[in-house]
Parts: C-alpha cells; structure tokens; sequence
C-alpha cells in the first residue's frame, strides 16, 4: 500500500508547508484547472478554484527569508519587468480596457506577467523536492485524464475531427477549441518536469515510467489530430536526456551514436509513421500560422510594436478563422509578448533566457542546472511557433531555470533530491 502511495507523491506532511510549497501549489492548482478540471467543472466552480489557486500563489509569494540574488543583470531585467507590467495594469485601468475577470480566470491575461517574481524569490535548495513532487503529481494527474480519453483521441480520431469541424458556429467556435485543449493538456504538465527528466533526478523507476508514458501518450494525442509543433516538442523533450548526454555528459561519442541512430530510424520510417496518422497526413503541409503572423505586421505601427497594445491588445486578421476578424492572440509566444508588451519586454525576457542559459550550461557545475539552462533553450525556440506566456507549470519552469541557472550557488552545489 505504501508503495502505491509513494506512486503518486511521497512523504508530504501539511504541517511542513514552506511559503515555497503555497507558491507551487497554487500554480499547479491554477494549470489543472485551466488544463483538465474545466472540462468537467461548470464555471462558477472553475472561477472560485482559480481564484483560490492565486490567492495561495501571493501568499507564498510573503516570504520574509533572505534568498542568495541571481546575477545583478538579471535581477535588474526582471525588476523592470515587473515595473512594466504595473505599468500594462495601470493603463488598463486608466483606458477603462481592463477585463477584471480576466485576471484571475485567464491564464494568458495578466498573471504570467508576475512569474518574474520568482527570479527574485527564487527557491531555497531545501525545495527541489517538494518542487519535484509537486510537478510529478500534477504529471500524474495527467497521466490518469490522456488514458481517460485514450479511445476517442488515438482510436477515434476521425469521428472526433469530424465533430469538430461540422459546418455550425458553435461546433466551430465551441467544439473544434474545445478538443484542441484536451488534446495538448498533457504538455504542460511534462514540459514542467522535463529539468529532473533531462538531469536524471528522478525518484524511483516508476516515476520515470509515469512521465515517459505521459509523454508518449501526449505525443500521440497530439500527431492523431495534427498538432504538429506539439508534437514535435513532445519528441524533443522525450529525447532530451540523449541530448543532455551528448552535449554534456561523460559519454559524449556513445550518445552522439544513440542520437544519430534515433533520427536514422524517423527518418527511414517517417512515411510509414505519417500514415498512421491521417489527420496529420493531411496537415503536413499546411501553413496554418504564416498568415496569422503576416496580419499582425500589416497591423501594427512603430508605437505598437516598441511598446505593445497593452493587456486587451487586438488585431485584424483576416487570415483568420471567420474571414475578416479580431484576434487578440498569436499562438507564437515571441509575437504574443510583442502584441501586449512590446519589443521593449520581449527584450528583457530574451536577455534573461539567453544570459542565464549561457550561465547554466557553460558555468554550471552540475547536471541539473546545465539540464535547467537547455530547458531555457528549448523553451524559446518553441516560443517563436508556440507556448504564449501562460500562468502554468511550464512557463513557471522557464522563471525558476533562470533563477537557478543566474544563482552562482547553484551553480556550483551538489544538487541531489531526497
């Protein structure tokens, strides 16, 4: 019975929460939530869990404990980071723009903008424990809702699709947005792990077992309905440990070798695995992000672009589905920054991801804050297709790596999890 416990997350004791615990805790709470639970929680019930998942974010965020300051460059970008999203608030009530809903009930609203908080509170060494459990779980969770829907979303993905696409708005509107969710509602959750994944710190055989099936099992979702760039990152983040090894690790030539044999092997049999996916046989080609790109360009003058549109930014996309609309998205998170925030944030975020990179894999002393710095650089080449700044456990990863990646002490310390 104990081992069976210990399956899902071991030896967590209420009374030995940290601050550092209700600040995890609270994100998890708030990516479940908007990942899994929505799907079968009416909205009042979904509002009152998000609101209570950030309350337990800012009362972890009341930590009095002095922490070691990442590097001063990095702790200045993020300062300013944070000045400029008072700044998107402030305007936002000023203009009478702002969606009071929306801060809480929105994950791509204004809460991600307060992730570079962390960088400056960071986490103790004592932490990356409770960290780990607390990720494995929610990938659990995950886990337990991809076999859920393991029928309709690999065996049934025609009829599903078809659904999706009936020629109705609310099938449309509703039902096509609604399936795409459940599809990539794993990502989050294993993207998050993927530093301990990559490092080697897991627990026991079994955990590695739940996270390597919860990415299989997302990466399948993901090929069935032609989610290509998900895909895609699922395979990478799957394979990252031979990366890690190749780049880092002491076997460097061995690695190069299994890397190299893995990619002969996609690449002799990628047509036989295209066809068992007909979804995204038809997709393959397509270009379904290019002309949502060109339209915000087209859109934007020299003002938008420096300093964005601000929380409740739109523009024409006439690329879009519905002919001739308004978005108030791009699905690449380098344009959604600039769309909201301007050039002048997105700068600061990409000094701080490269910078801290560079310190977390040529610095770094120890596998896990060089798998830290990777996971910055996997994380940013995806942005410029995919992952808009969210509140999620995957995007609080990125703030977390650069705190630990920019921190000279852990940098150089032997990292272990109990």
């Amino acid at each position: 019975m104990r081992t069976i416990v210990n399956l899902v997350i071991p030896h967590v004791k209420i009374k030995n929460l940290t601050k550092f615990d209700f600040i995890i805790i609270g994100i998890l709470l708030y990516t479940l939530t908007n990942s899994i639970l929505f799907f079968y929680l009416p909205q009042y019930a979904w509002w009152i869990l998000d609101l209570g998942a950030v309350s337990l974010f800012c009362y972890g965020l009341i930590d009095k404990h002095h922490l070691v300051l990442v590097e001063p460059d990095i702790a200045f970008c993020a300062i300013l980071m944070l000045m400029y999203s008072s700044f998107l608030l402030f305007t936002g009530v000023v203009n009478w723009e702002l969606n009071l809903p929306h801060l809480i009930t929105q994950s791509t609203y204004f809460l991600p903008y307060l992730l570079p908080m962390l960088v400056l509170f960071g986490l103790k060494q004592r932490d990356l424990t409770s960290l780990y459990r607390y990720l494995y779980l929610g990938c659990f969770i995950a886990l337990i809702f991809l076999l859920s829907k393991s029928y309709d979303f690999v065996f049934n993905t025609s009829e599903v699709f078809g659904k999706m696409h009936e020629d109705s708005e609310e099938a449309i509107w509703g039902g096509l947005f609604f399936y795409l969710s459940m599809v990539i509602a794993g990502c989050p959750f294993y993207m998050a792990i993927s530093v301990f994944y990559m490092s080697g710190l897991t627990l026991n055989k079994y955990h590695k077992f739940v996270l390597v099936l919860t990415m299989v099992l997302s990466i399948i979702f993901t090929l069935s309905f032609g989610r290509r760039m998900a895909a895609a990152s699922g395979i990478v983040f799957l394979i990252s440990p031979f990366i890690v090894n190749m780049l880092i690790g002491s076997r460097k030539l061995y690695y190069l070798f299994l890397f190299f044999l893995l990619c002969l092997i996609g690449y002799l049999f990628f047509q036989e695995i295209i066809d068992l996916f007909p979804i995204l046989q038809k997709r393959l080609n397509d270009n379904t992000r290019g002309g949502l790109f060109d339209d915000l360009i087209y859109d934007f003058n020299i003002v938008d672009w420096v300093f964005g549109r601000g929380l409740d930014a739109t523009y024409q996309s006439p690329s879009g589905l519905g002919g001739d609309s308004t978005r108030s998205l791009v699905e690449a998170g380098v344009l959604d920054i600039i769309l909201h925030a301007g050039i002048i944030y997105l700068f600061f975020f990409l000094y701080m991801v490269v910078r801290a990179a560079y310190l977390g894999i040529i610095k770094g002393k120890n596998t896990f804050v060089r798998s830290a710095g990777l996971y910055l650089l996997f994380y940013l080449a995806m942005m410029f297709s995919q992952n808009r700044p969210s509140f999620s456990l995957d995007f609080m990863m990125v703030y977390l790596s650069i705190y630990m990646c920019g921190c000279k002490e852990w940098r150089k310390c032997i990292i272990n999890i109990e």
